[in-house]
């Protein structure tokens, strides 16, 4: 396989912007992942510790829970509603 020039195509300005925004609070470790077209991972990793790797990931499951719920959030609203009702009798 061999390397291609990378075209930044509709990801430039969104990876400027975001490498600006880490570097100016000064991290100590940098992680950048990425899907491919085929499903498979790929990242690359600078200064990153087994530690920094776990908890990368453990933000990002976060993250992806507080987008199910706020997604979700008129039918989580209407469990909870339901639920007290359910004690309230």
């Amino acid at each position: 396989m061999s390397e291609q020039e990378p075209d930044f195509g509709k990801y430039g300005d969104f990876l400027e912007d975001s490498v600006k925004h880490i570097l100016k609070h000064k991290p100590a470790a940098i992680g950048f992942i990425g899907i491919l077209p085929n499903g498979q991972f790929i990242g690359s990793y600078y200064m990153t510790s087994i530690n920094d790797k776990i908890q990368m990931a453990g933000n990002i499951m976060l993250d992806a829970s507080m987008d199910m719920i706020r997604a979700n959030a008129g039918e989580i609203r209407e469990i909870l509603e339901s639920a007290s009702e359910d004690e309230s009798n």
